[in-house]
């Protein structure tokens, strides 16, 4: 997949978020900390041993970055072609500082080697709101 289908492809998740008024792109926490979004793809490979992963990543991208999801499915195609046939997901965490800070202790804690063992990550992008 080359990067002009990605950015399109990442688009269209963002414009799709923002139908709903939690997903908004426009959200602001404060003039100095904007939200970042997150867009991939995965394929789910080990879907017994998810639950693990998800007990360990959901409550510290909570408690470190203010993690809020958005969407997790297979999307509808309204132009164009999938890249590749997995789900796609959005993210909204509350500033890229604290995105970055949780990537590095889900790596530090052995969370990101677990999700590397149940699944095939395709694509993980960040977008900053509007404004930034």
């Amino acid at each position: 997949m080359n990067t002009t289908n990605r950015i399109k492809l990442a688009i269209l998740i963002v414009a799709i978020a923002g139908l709903s008024s939690a997903g908004t792109a426009l959200y602001y926490e404060s003039a100095n900390r904007k939200a970042v979004y997150v867009i991939g793809a995965v394929s789910i490979t080990d879907s017994e041993r998810l639950p693990e992963y998800r007990a360990i990543s959901e409550p510290m991208a909570h408690r470190l970055a203010g993690y809020e999801p958005l969407a997790y499915a297979q999307p509808e195609v309204l132009d164009g072609k999938l890249p590749i046939d997995a789900r796609y997901f959005v993210e909204r965490y509350d500033s890229r500082e604290q995105l970055k800070e949780f990537m590095t202790e889900l790596k530090s804690t052995g969370g990101l080697q677990l999700r590397n063992e149940i699944a095939d990550m395709h694509f993980l992008l960040a977008l900053p709101a509007y404004g930034e």
